[in-house]
Formats: structure tokens, C-alpha cells, sequence
């Protein structure tokens, strides 16, 4: 997950469907819903990402 550099990043692939603004602007909208700071945003995403690797939720 993590390396010397940062997380390791795939750009979004719009030929195959991906829409990377709609996902944007649906993920910006709640988290304005919530009302809350931009550290318990990193901490909600932190535990996506650790969620995501833990359990394989998302295959390639």
C-alpha cells in the first residue's frame, strides 16, 4: 500500500466507465452533509483503504 513515495495511485480509467469527478463530487457532498474537518476525512478514508486491503472487498 505504502512505499517510499507515497501511496501507490492507478488514474481513474474513463474508457472503461470509471468517472472519477462524479465519484468526486458524490464523496464531497456527503462529507459537506457531515460537516466535518478535513483530519476526520483522513481518518474515514485511512480506514476505507485499510478496510479495502484487510478484506479484498475490491478485486481487480
Amino acid at each position: 500500500m505504502y512505499d517510499n513515495n507515497g501511496y501507490r495511485t492507478v488514474p481513474w480509467n474513463h474508457n472503461n466507465g470509471e468517472d472519477d469527478k462524479f465519484a468526486k463530487k458524490a464523496i464531497l457532498e456527503i462529507l459537506k452533509s457531515q460537516k466535518v474537518s478535513l483530519s476526520k476525512t483522513r481518518y474515514l478514508f485511512d480506514g476505507i483503504i485499510q478496510e479495502i486491503e484487510d478484506n479484498n472487498l475490491i478485486t481487480l
